[in-house]
């Protein structure tokens, strides 16, 4: 056991950091083990356990190693101000060890090899370190019981007309869009900054697309290189084109599925110090309302190219790398259909796994016991027997019924064009109810083609008299043969309440 104080001594030598050790019959011994360690204060502690006899301190004065069990004691302190720093996190299985001060931000090292004098990254998602590779499913702590995903990019927002009120210089204060704080007496708002909401992209007309790009590095990114495409999308992506990487610096590359937006630039981008660009993009007016952007930076000190050169999977690309990020995410607002309020939007399922493996669909829901989901897409041969599925159960409707249940939907307005693009298509359509109380409905054992899709429609309906979350969050998602998550598409839907 580590013991580490606080405080200080009138001596010459620390004794802030004790160690014990307790006996078979239950005796401590305890010994100090300063030995030469700065004489301040010490805040904290942690243990390398990869490496048995190495540790890390926290004080006034920075942080202090020691690989020899306390024998002796070392400066970390490397790019860190001189400042007090009152706690320790290491991270075993990223090996990186993050440091919090006091009023100067956190800093982290990497324990498993020399940190990069230049070191770009995009974040995945609102927790991503922007460190690879990132990871699907962390709580979001900003709002509970709701879980992020790589294709959840905080650096990517699309400001459709009518555009935010913004200042001439967009800085990331404003690019995060912090929460508005509310005096609790007086009732009025503590900050006024202009802040950057994600939307949809409006079709036919001139977006603003905002992206954030950040260097944890010692020294200053001479030039950085942005690339930013979009694509229709889905729960799992379509791949890059196969000359992609060989044409990346001529953007001459197929763009059938992903299609250009534009290149940017930013010069001297200092650590610590994020910066935001803004590159307008127009969509076709014939594009479909849910559309996926991805973002890839580059500069010749942290280059993309070199680690990057053959991955054409969109969504592996992502997790991967730290220098692209992607942002898969769309609005639904709900409109009263009969008497009930009502949303439909369209994606697909788009297969970028192994051609000869079955995959599963999962529709993940916040809402679950106050809202009715419902899945319309094609049976056989994707789904042509009940034991595929899980949480979700057929609904018997002969095609007149849903010709009707569709026309009352769109005579109100509550479908989006491309859902409505995809009924219009769908055959024989499959039509799926989820359990009333289930959050989490899978469709296992789907077998679409390599590169193929499979086009669906979710129908989400308030219960009368019960409040829905506003936004309700759902998270469309494809998992590949061993149960992990390949690919997904995240839909706020507004209104329900």
């Amino acid at each position: 056991m580590y013991v580490t104080f606080l405080g200080a001594n009138t001596g010459q030598s620390s004794d802030h950091v004790w160690k014990g050790v307790r006996s078979a019959a239950g005796a401590w011994t305890w010994t100090n083990i300063s030995s030469d360690l700065r004489n301040v204060p010490v805040s904290a502690l942690a243990l390398d356990p990869a490496a048995p006899g190495t540790l890390y301190v926290s004080s006034d004065v920075g942080v202090s190693c020691s690989t020899d069990d306390g024998g002796h004691w070392d400066n970390v302190d490397d790019g860190l101000p001189n400042v007090l720093v009152v706690d320790l996190d290491l991270d075993p299985g990223r090996r990186v060890l993050r440091a919090a001060t006091h009023g100067r931000g956190m800093y982290e090292l990497r324990l498993g090899g020399p940190c990069l004098p230049v070191d770009i990254f995009v974040r995945d998602h609102d927790v991503d370190p922007g460190d690879q590779p990132s990871v699907d499913g962390p709580l979001d702590p900003t709002r509970v019981g709701q879980s992020l995903y790589h294709w959840q990019s905080a650096d990517i927002k699309v400001d459709a007309p009518p555009y935010d009120a913004l200042d001439a210089l967009v800085d990331g204060v404003e690019f995060d869009d912090p929460p508005h704080r509310v005096d609790p007496v007086l009732g009025y708002a503590l900050e006024r900054l202009h802040t950057v909401h994600h939307d949809n992209p409006r079709r036919g007309e001139v977006n603003h697309v905002y992206v954030q790009v950040h260097n944890r590095g010692s020294t200053s990114a001479a030039l950085v290189r942005l690339k930013l495409l979009w694509a229709d999308a889905g729960a799992g992506l379509p791949p890059l084109p196969v000359d992609f990487w060989t044409n990346f610096t001529t953007d001459t590359y197929d763009q059938t599925h992903w299609r250009l937006i534009g290149n940017a630039a930013v010069a001297d981008l200092t650590r610590d110090t994020p910066r935001v660009v803004m590159l307008p993009w127009t969509p076709p007016a014939a594009a479909s309302d849910h559309a996926c952007l991805l973002l890839l930076i580059d500069c010749a000190e942290d280059p993309l190219l070199p680690l990057a050169q053959t991955e054409l999977n969109v969504d592996v690309l992502t997790r991967i790398n730290k220098r692209v990020a992607q942002k898969n995410l769309h609005l639904v607002t709900a409109l009263a259909v009969a008497g009930v309020r009502s949303a439909w939007t369209g994606f697909s399922w788009n297969n970028s796994c192994a051609a000869t493996a079955p995959v599963s669909l999962r529709i993940d829901r916040r809402g679950a016991g106050v809202t009715s989901l419902r899945l319309v897409t094609l049976g056989a041969p994707f789904i042509d027997d009940d034991s595929q599925l899980v949480g979700f159960r057929p609904v018997a409707m002969n095609p007149d019924e849903f010709s009707a249940w569709v026309s009352r939907a769109r005579e109100a307005g509550a479908i989006a064009q491309g859902a409505d693009r995809i009924l219009a298509r769908l055959e024989h359509p499959l039509v799926l109810e989820a359990d009333a109380d289930r959050a989490v409905c899978e469709v296992r054992r789907v077998r679409i083609p390599f590169g193929g899709r499979l086009p669906a429609v979710v129908v989400v309906d308030a219960r009368p008299g019960v409040a829905a979350p506003d936004p309700l969050v759902i998270d469309a998602m494809l998992l590949d043969a061993e149960g992990t998550v390949a690919g997904g598409s995240t839909f706020h839907v507004r209104g329900l309440g």
